[in-house]
């Protein structure tokens, strides 16, 4: 196997196991959009070993991101960010939202008023706040997982070097 194609094999393999521990880590950080957000991961590898090109993309949904980071809101609010909040607690379900002591509160509502109070309360929380909570599920994996792949490709790269060498020489 020349060099050129043990990368492009070992990209590869890097793929797969990128988005499977992605996605071992959002289970781990316990997201409440567990479901939609890891139907959402993949990669794509464009790879032409003839050429010595090489590139790996990685897809997430967008909103996975943003639990990871802690965000400022300077004006939290708004009929957009309402709205998305709203959207968000119907496509969740009620049923994640009334616990503990908010079970009482709600029971003589319609469900369209509980769902409109569930996103007040978020948005009065980031007002009160201003910021929201930092989620870490994707930063550090990454970051361990491509210093664990480059060290796997500098090994594999410097054998099937030599093994080419020996090659030549024969």
């Amino acid at each position: 196997m020349s060099p050129q194609q043990t990368i492009d094999y070992w990209l590869r393999v890097f793929a797969r196991e990128f988005v499977a521990h992605r996605a071992a880590d959002i289970i781990k950080a316990d997201l409440r959009n567990t479901d939609t957000l890891l139907a959402s991961l993949y990669s794509k590898v464009n790879s032409q070993p003839d050429r010595g090109i090489f590139l790996m993309t990685f897809f997430a949904a967008g909103y996975g991101r943003f639990q990871d980071m802690r965000r400022r809101y300077t004006h939290p609010g708004g009929p957009e960010m309402e709205q998305a909040l709203e959207e968000w607690v119907s496509k969740e379900g009620l049923g994640k939202f009334l616990k503990g002591r908010y079970v009482g509160l709600y029971t003589k509502k319609t469900p369209e008023r509980v769902i409109n109070r569930i996103a007040w309360g978020i948005l009065r929380k980031y007002k009160e706040k201003g910021t929201a909570r930092k989620r870490g599920w994707y930063n550090r994996g990454k970051t361990r997982d491509i210093e664990v792949f480059y060290d796997l490709l500098l090994k594999a790269y410097s054998e099937a070097v030599m093994l080419e060498m020996k090659g030549a020489f024969k």
